[in-house]
């Protein structure tokens, strides 16, 4: 199978944003920050897609969603139900749009006039790595999964946040997005396999839960990767960086 890492960005500062692509933030400026660094990071690798409007899309929607604007939207809501009325609830409709998992996809797809097939995986610990190995599926030859047609490049694209953002505080440690083209053109990194163990009950008793946020582990691993050797590259992807299933284990070749 060749499925290798043409390109990848890792976006951790929106403010940078405005100052870097005006007209990227003119566009994204309204959007929640998960789908802002998510935007980012897509916008930071774009040029190495070789058909934009024919990449296969695969998002990654925040474990962490929404805006502190929707938080309160929320909880005025609540506050209305339990009074019996809501009839002095106001709702910005721009706000509403940070409820949709799949915001970056849409505004990707239209930014990049796709036209292909798109995937987008909601918000469940260790959903990074499902998107890895549907990327190596939609990049492996016909005759090895059935498809009528491989893809030449997939962009995996996803942001998420932590509580900091959603209590609208200015910095929040845990905001990352990140973006990474994967296709079937020899590059520095060759993307082998993932490989999974079945971690059992017991070693979910004793080990460490899982932490659910998009695209931390995924960071990490390409974190990892940057300075590593020529050779074979065993990753472990620690478990608070896991499903809470399997161990996982990614296996890449660095030329």
């Amino acid at each position: 199978m060749s499925c290798w890492i043409t390109a990848h960005a890792i976006e951790r500062d929106v403010g940078r944003i405005a100052t870097d692509d005006p007209a990227l933030w003119r566009e994204i400026r309204r959007f929640n920050l998960p789908v802002k660094l998510a935007l980012a990071a897509a916008q930071r690798v774009r040029g190495s897609l070789v058909r934009p409007s024919h990449t296969r899309l695969v998002a990654l929607a925040p474990c962490r969603p929404g805006s502190p604007e929707l938080r309160a939207i929320s909880r005025d809501a609540d506050a209305g139900l339990a009074r019996g009325a809501c009839s002095q609830l106001r709702v910005n409709p721009i706000f509403t749009l940070h409820a949709i998992d799949n915001l970056a996809l849409s505004a990707l797809a239209i930014r990049l006039e796709n036209r292909e097939p798109a995937t987008c995986f909601g918000g469940a610990a260790g959903q990074a790595f499902v998107a890895l190995e549907h990327a190596m599926d939609e990049l492996a030859p016909p005759g090895d999964t059935g498809a009528v047609e491989a893809a030449s490049d997939v962009l995996i694209v996803g942001g998420d946040q932590g509580e900091a953002a959603l209590r609208g505080e200015p910095s929040d440690a845990e905001a990352s997005g990140v973006a990474i083209v994967l296709s079937t053109r020899p590059h520095r990194v060759r993307l082998v396999a993932i490989e999974r163990t079945p971690i059992g009950d017991a070693g979910r008793d004793a080990g460490e839960p899982p932490a659910p946020h998009a695209v931390r582990g995924i960071a990490r691993w390409l974190d990892a990767l940057a300075g590593a050797p020529a050779g074979t590259h065993r990753y472990r992807v620690p478990a608070r960086d896991g499903d809470g299933i399997d161990q996982l284990e990614i296996v890449a070749e660095v030329a």
